[in-house]
This record gives structure tokens, sequence and C-alpha cells, in this order.
């Protein structure tokens, strides 16, 4: 019997749904099945809800830390910091302690359940370090998902997302996969489909409509570089480790160094940048007021498919909207590492010394059209290679629905993948 467990304390309806299917599936093929939720949830999977002395301070509980607790252990300080991001009222003292307490709870819960197989959705969470560390250490294999880099899907890979996805890693094996005329036509047919149809990775944003910002950028003369901000600590990048973030990153290593490396080029080239922070991010950047002559902040609401046609360039260190950018036809900037680097589909500048002339390149590009055919044939390998559908039965636009994902699950146990230490 193969034994199969799953994590996720987010609480999307959508995905819990269809993650109950999936997990239904494998019971119903005889896998034993176990998963994590935040709250109590009805499961055919065994059910553990994220104890309530985890979601409540410690020091308020009179909780403290065992004799055996190390105040330095790096595993502990970044689930520690990555939970103090998540929840700042707490405290970085109280999230380390909640670090530690949990540590304690699911190594125990894992250790009595013996996963062949951990799936964990969303790698960079600061309980999913612990439970992948624990995995490290017996040698059990871990699955990562989250929603896939084209709208509308999802992706499943061992290794590591973003930087540490294979394809991140290995550009050239990726583009070397074999695709033909039919792959090239399914491509076709999902860029024409997402394109008419506005397909986002986010939901329910406000419309540039709704503001006065389509009139004033069009009364200024100036290049437009929209830089889309990240979530710092769900990207790889922070907490800072000497062997996780020079993964995805080089010289900038957060959002706010990003930006000011920008308005350091745009004042000298007469430049107008107008940011907009990731819809998940609730921290606000520092002196915005002091570049109000070359910067706009933009409402974090409004939808980036509106943008796309009022700019020139869409710069990020490694915001998926760079793909949303791609295949709209826009010029585009990475400043980090994700599943485009060497696609030959943007300009990368990873270092302080390469974006000028980048960015510069990118504004001279706005009049030519870009590589279609480089661009069908890289979503015709993520659609053959990478991505799924998140439907069970229906595959949609897809090659594969989330069905073939759990028929792979019960016939192919893999080997423990060689995941990036924290």
């Amino acid at each position: 019997m193969k034994r199969i467990f799953y994590s996720d304390y987010g609480a999307e309806p959508s995905r819990l749904q269809r993650i109950e299917a999936l997990l239904r599936h494998l019971k119903d093929n005889g896998a034993a099945v176990c998963r994590t939720s935040r709250h109590p949830i009805e499961s055919v999977a065994l059910t553990l809800p994220l104890p309530n002395f985890l979601r409540q301070s410690t020091s308020k509980q009179g909780l403290t830390l065992g004799q055996n607790a190390d105040p330095k252990n790096q595993l502990l300080r970044i689930a520690g910091q990555t939970l103090n991001y998540d929840v700042p009222k707490r405290g970085a003292a109280d999230c380390y302690a909640s670090a530690y307490l949990y540590k304690c709870y699911i190594e125990e819960e894992l250790s009595r359940f013996e996963p062949d197989l951990v799936i964990l959705w969303h790698q960079f969470n600061a309980y999913h370090y612990i439970i992948a560390a624990w995995c490290r250490r017996n040698n059990v294999p871990v699955i990562y998902g989250e929603n896939g880099v084209l709208p509308g899907s999802w992706c499943f890979e061992f290794g590591g997302q973003m930087a540490e996805s294979w394809i991140a890693r290995e550009p050239s094996r990726f583009a070397a996969l074999p695709i033909d005329g039919t792959d090239i036509a399914h491509a076709q047919a999902y860029l024409e489909h997402a394109r008419r149809n506005r397909l986002s990775r986010k939901t329910d944003m406000t419309a540039v409509s709704e503001s006065d910002l389509s009139q004033i950028l069009a009364a200024d003369p100036r290049p437009k570089i929209l830089y889309a901000g990240i979530n710092d600590y769900k990207t790889g990048l922070q907490p800072y480790t000497t062997t996780r973030t020079p993964l995805h990153a080089a010289d900038f290593i957060s959002t706010e160094q990003g930006l000011q490396a920008l308005l350091r080029v745009a004042r000298r080239n007469n430049w107008y940048i107008l940011y907009k922070p990731h819809p998940s991010t609730t921290h606000a950047i520092t002196a915005v007021a002091e570049h109000e002559e070359y910067l706009t902040l933009i409402d974090k609401r409004i939808d980036l498919l509106d943008l796309l046609p009022l700019i020139n360039v869409l710069t990020t260190i490694v915001s998926q909207s760079a793909y949303m950018s791609v295949m709209h036809e826009r010029p585009t900037v990475i400043m980090g590492k994700m599943q485009l680097s060497g696609s030959g589909l943007v300009r990368e500048a990873l270092f302080n010394a390469q974006l000028e002339s980048a960015v510069k390149k990118s504004i001279a590009d706005g009049s030519r059209k870009p590589n279609q055919r480089r661009l069908l044939e890289h979503i015709a390998r993520l659609l053959k290679f990478y991505v799924i559908s998140p439907e069970f039965s229906d595959p949609g636009l897809f090659k594969y629905s989330l069905s073939d994902f759990a028929r792979s699950l019960l016939t192919e146990m893999p080997s423990p993948a060689c995941t990036v230490r924290a």
C-alpha cells in the first residue's frame, strides 16, 4: 500500500474541492492518504488540522521552548521569519517558538504515518520548510504543487519551484524536448484562447478604467516601465540564506532592492516607473515620496492585463506576470531566475550592471514583433511536459488533467528528489 501525505494550509474553496477529488481517487485505488489543513475539514484522508496552540501567541499561552530547542537553528530561523512575515504582530521570538513547536508536532505525525511520498502545496511556506527538511533526513521524495505559469493551470514537480524548478535550472534540456506540429497547434489554440478571454493567474481584479491612470499616462511622453513586485518570502528570495537565495537572484534579493535599482536608471534616462506591488503583499516599500517625479505607485488590485497596453516594458525580479507580459507581446526584463530564464523570450538582468542596457534594448524592441514561433514552442513544451489542468477529469485547454497526475502517483513511485537545503 502506498502512503501519500499531502500538506496545504490554504483555504481556497476550489483548490480544497479539487484536491479532495485527487485524494479520493488515491484512496479508492488502495493508497493510504493523510493531509494537513489550517482548519478542521471533512476529507477522505486522515486529516491533521493546525493545532489551536499554533494559531495563537505562544507567550500569551505560557508556552516555552524545551531544553533541546536550539535558539540558533537555521531551519527554525527560516520558518520563524517566514511565519513572522505572514503574521508580523506576533513578533520574531514568538514565531520562532511556534516553528519549534510545529516541528515537534509534525515530525511525530510524519513518523507515525510513515509516508512513501509527500506533496506540498507551495514550497516557500513556513511549515513546509520543516516538512521538507524531515523528508530529506528520512529519504522521502517530495513533490511541490502550485498554480502553473500558464493561466488556468497547475503544476506538480520535484526539486523545487521558481528558480528551483527543473525548467529554470535546465533551460537547454527543456528547449530540446520533442514537439511536433500538433503540439504547436495546441499551443496556438491555448494562446488565442488566453488572449481572447483575458485569462489571468489573478481573479477579481479592478479595471484600470475605474481610475484616472490611463489619462495620466497618455499625457506623459516618457517611456513607461511597469515594475511588477513579488512576494519576497514566497519566492525563495527571503529569508536570505547563502544556499537558497543565490539560486533565485543575484543583486536583486528583494522587491525594494529591485525598485531602487530601477529608479536610479530611470532618473538618468528620464523614464517613468510604475510600481505595482504583488497582490498578496501587505508590506509597503519605503521612500516613495522622494521619487514621485519618476515613480507612480499602482493599486495592487488593478488588472495587469489593463496595464500592459499602457506601458513600454514590464520588469520584475521573478513574478509570473512576466509570462502574462510575454503572452501579450510586451517587451519583458527579468531581474532574477525563473521558468523563463534561458528561454530567449525575455531579456535577463541579474546584476545592476546589466539592468540599464536590458531596459534600453527592451524599450527599443517596442516597435518589433516578438518571435512568435519561439513563444509557441515554449508554450507547447509547457503544455506537453510541465503544466496540467486543475480539473480532475477534464483537461480542457491542457494536455493532462488532475486525474492523469493521480494515476502517475499510483503507478510510478518516484525516487527521492535532490532538493535544495534551507
